[in-house]
């Protein structure tokens, strides 16, 4: 039973390791509250407004990071500036799109001092079939992965900053 378990941890390890991934966030916690002064949609794409306000806000308060503007470390201003998504409908197949975004955030100490200031892109691909609804539903779940995926790289960029 003891040489089973130490096969199993020793080949984790070896995945882990020596696939090339390495692994950032060594907590589940985040290292700082944000109060989220400004989250903004200044895309194109109006019908992103509340859907990416819900996700900032989700994302922070997943990670335990979301924080009052009274016991915040900082305030944060979230931008998304662009939205792309490409292609239309088909009436015969499913097709690969994709949703291409780029979010600015800004991010200030208890003094207003700009501490971190970046624009982050990110994307994600979905289907795109011949059912319009179906469509919607996929991109609406790809544009939440992309946000998602752009403020992973915020908290990894922001917990190891100098």
């Amino acid at each position: 039973m003891n040489r089973k378990a130490l096969l199993t941890a020793l080949f984790a390890l070896l995945i882990f390791t020596g696939c090339g991934y390495k692994i950032v966030l060594t907590g589940k916690d985040a290292a700082f509250k944000i109060y989220p002064s400004s989250i903004e949609n200044l895309s194109d794409d109006l019908e992103a407004t509340s859907l990416f306000s819900d996700e900032i806000r989700l994302y922070l308060a997943t990670i335990n990071g979301l924080g009052t503007r009274e016991k915040a470390d900082y305030t944060g201003e979230f931008t998304l500036v662009k939205l792309n998504s490409s292609g239309s409908s088909s009436s015969s197949s499913t097709t690969t799109e994709y949703a291409r975004l780029s979010i600015t955030i800004n991010i200030k100490d208890q003094k207003g001092n700009e501490v971190y200031s970046k624009t982050i892109n990110s994307f994600e691909n979905y289907d795109n079939t011949a059912n319009q609804s179906e469509t919607r539903s996929n991109r609406e779940y790809a544009i939440k992965e992309a946000i998602s995926k752009a403020m992973t790289d915020f908290r990894n960029a922001f917990e190891q900053r100098k």
